[in-house]
């Protein structure tokens, strides 16, 4: 949820806000976000948040979507968007951001797939606002060369996102320009999600809009008008991320992973796009706010290394004996020998197979998704263990 909502508010709310990096270029907030979880898990609450926050601009751009004024400014899209209207909206934002949110990330395969949709190559140019061209000789079509802002939220089941973000996105670049995070498994009691509501909505909308009005765009009567880049000092987290840098190329003197190596700019850079938006949340504070300055560089280290170890997860090629060690807790051989060996060794099996469906010391139900997350592998690998072992055993048990 907090990358969710910091690529939300950073698109919608702070799309003018600029910053220098280590590098010495200036930065937007771009982030783009991919939420893994099972099929009934909860990933529309990402589209409740977005509704219950952004409702009226939500509306506000669906009026727009249906007037042919190229003096509209507009922040909210779908997935589905024709490649040429999104150059319409580039043209007519002057470098607004577009935000979309995709709860099935299957839909946005099928719009990738499509002739004249969106294309992954646009998601590439968004992380850096890139410029893409477009020059045809069909009339009444935006012709020229627009720099890409882009955010995006989309969530989807681990298949599904394995379907669209393939070995080739991987290697040409996709994926590092994504922050991936996962919903947790669903426990026997539901988690209740408190949304603001009455005042305390009110006052949210109320500063929502003012951050609109003063770092993304205005509504004047002769249109839409973008506001001016507004630039913030982000030293001390300049500071903070190369120490960081440093740090994670000493682990990969350790573990040897070499995704930890080659991405640990990539991250980094795309940690310093959070920060972006984590210090105007806080209401930009200046050197004197030490603390709170403290709270915002401590995020965004955190959230640099949630993303490199989600990154090092999901795609790295050569997890180590010794990477295992490091996160291994002591009396959990097996789970490393599991891991390095693809295999479960009968006993652990058994082990597994008795204390399923009996309580946990959490008392929580003991099911396929905790057997899986204790063991290393897929919730499917689990399920296929406990089964090959009841045939083995020929005995009986509900499933």
């Amino acid at each position: 949820m907090l990358l969710h909502l910091l690529s939300s508010f950073g698109s919608i709310c702070f799309s003018k806000v600029r910053a220098k990096y280590i590098d010495q270029n200036i930065h937007s907030p771009n982030l783009q976000v991919i939420i893994e979880a099972e099929s009934g898990s909860g990933k529309s609450i990402f589209r409740t948040i977005h509704k219950v926050l952004f409702q009226d601009i939500i509306e506000s751009d669906r009026i727009k979507h249906s007037q042919e004024n190229n003096k509209n400014i507009i922040q909210t899209a779908g997935i589905n968007i024709s490649e040429a209207k999104f150059f319409d909206i580039l043209r007519q934002n002057r470098g607004v951001h577009l935000y979309i949110i995709e709860t099935e990330i299957v839909k946005v395969q099928e719009a990738f797939s499509k002739k004249g949709g969106l294309k992954f190559s646009h998601l590439r140019n968004a992380f850096d606002n890139e410029e893409i061209y477009q020059n045809n000789k069909k009339t009444n079509t935006t012709k020229g060369s627009f720099p890409v802002f882009l955010n995006c939220t989309f969530t989807g089941t681990t298949k599904a996102i394995d379907s669209l973000i393939t070995p080739k996105e991987v290697e040409g670049g996709t994926a590092r320009r994504f922050s991936f995070t996962t919903i947790p498994e669903v426990e026997d009691i539901l988690p209740k999600i408190e949304y603001p509501k009455n005042i305390e909505l009110t006052g949210i909308k109320e500063t929502i809009k003012k951050w609109i009005n003063t770092y993304s765009y205005n509504t004047t009567d002769d249109g839409d008008i973008p506001c001016n880049e507004f630039y913030i000092n982000l030293k001390y987290i300049n500071k903070a991320l190369k120490e960081w840098m440093d740090k994670q190329y000493t682990q990969y003197q350790k573990d040897q992973i070499a995704e930890r190596k080659k991405l640990r700019m990539s991250i980094a850079y795309l940690a310093f796009h959070n920060a972006i938006v984590l210090h105007m949340l806080a209401g930009n504070p200046d050197y004197k706010q030490k603390k709170v300055r403290n709270t915002i560089k401590e995020l965004t280290i955190y959230i640099a290394n949630y993303c490199i170890e989600r990154y090092i997860a999901k795609f790295s090629q050569n997890i180590t004996p010794e990477y295992l060690n490091k996160e291994i807790k002591e009396g959990e051989q097996n789970k490393k020998d599991i891991m390095i060996k693809k295999e479960i060794p009968n006993k652990v099996v058994e082990k597994w197979y008795n204390l399923r469906g009996k309580k946990n010391s959490e008392g929580k139900t003991i099911g396929y998704g905790t057997i899986a997350k204790e063991l290393g592998i897929t919730k499917d690998k689990a399920r296929n263990a406990l089964v090959r072992y009841e045939k083995r055993q020929n005995i009986g048990i509900q499933h």
